[in-house]
This record gives structure tokens, C-alpha cells and sequence, in this order.
């Protein structure tokens, strides 16, 4: 796939070019299912009980959100391949992933470094409690609990 409009643009070491670009909805599912495939541990943190069955929930909870809230979907490429997706709306980031393979120190630093960019530092992001993986990496990486309830957890990174 080409990346037609890059959003941003970095260098990893090594020098492989590192995108995030906006993607259709109707592609939100490519996207989805590349940046969980084999990913079994996925599984421990999250509510559903098969990896086609999270795949699919994303992606139709996402179009769900878009029918009343400006959604806007973002690809992530490794040298012109796509490795993630990015899910936003608003100041929420309500879906993300990274495939298992790529999530190096280096790629998950620009990520969420773009993410702040895009936010001005100023949002919030749901997570399951099951989901401790996410969640240690957003406390570890400066986030807060905003406030939290029997199944979902909401990190900041300022306050509202």
C-alpha cells in the first residue's frame, strides 16, 4: 500500500521511514486485524473471547462512535507497510494497536509523541482494566487515572 497523505514522518534507527497517515473507515479493519495478528497474548487483556471476534468489535464499535462524533482514522507504516492503526475523536483515543513485531521502544516513542502533537498533550484514553499491558505503558509514560469504574479505566495526560 502507498502512504498517499503523510501526516507525520520519522526516521527509526537504521533509517526505515516510519508514517502515520489518515485512512478510511473502510479500511479501519486491514489495519486492525495486521496490528493485532499474532498477538495471543492480546487476548489476556481484552473482552472478547477470540481474536476475530476483537477485530470485528473494534472496528464496528469505531463506526458506531463515527455516526454521532467526528472520527478520524490514521494508518501506521514501516517502510510503506502497514503496521497499526490510530483511532481519535475528539480529545479521546479511543482505539489503537502496533503489530506485535514492530512495537520496538523507538516506534511506540514516536507514536506517542505524534499523539501528543496531535492533542496539544490534552486527552484522555479509555481502557478495560483487564488491559494492564496498556495501561502500565501509559502510566509509565506520564499519564494519570483520570477516574475509572468497574470495567474501564481513563488515563490523562492533563487535566480538562
Amino acid at each position: 500500500m502507498i502512504v498517499q497523505e503523510v501526516k507525520y514522518r520519522d526516521e527509526l534507527p537504521g533509517l526505515m521511514q516510519f508514517d502515520i497517515a489518515p485512512i478510511p473507515i473502510e479500511d479501519l479493519h486491514e489495519f486492525v486485524s495486521v496490528a493485532f495478528k499474532e498477538d495471543t497474548e492480546l487476548m489476556k487483556y481484552c473482552h472478547c473471547s477470540t481474536m476475530e471476534e476483537l477485530i470485528l468489535t473494534n472496528v464496528e464499535n469505531t463506526r458506531e462512535l463515527a455516526k454521532t462524533k467526528d472520527v478520524k482514522c490514521y494508518g501506521m507504516f514501516l517502510e510503506q507497510t502497514p503496521i497499526g492503526f490510530t483511532v481519535i475523536s475528539e480529545k479521546l483515543l479511543y482505539s489503537f494497536g502496533i503489530n506485535l513485531y514492530c512495537r520496538q521502544k523507538e516506534v511506540k516513542a514516536i507514536w506517542l509523541n505524534w499523539l501528543k502533537r496531535v492533542f496539544d498533550n490534552n486527552f484522555v484514553i479509555p481502557l478495560y482494566r483487564k488491559n494492564t499491558r496498556a495501561i502500565n505503558y501509559f502510566l509509565k509514560n506520564g499519564f494519570e487515572k483520570l477516574s475509572e469504574d468497574d470495567k474501564v479505566i481513563y488515563l490523562i495526560t492533563s487535566k480538562i
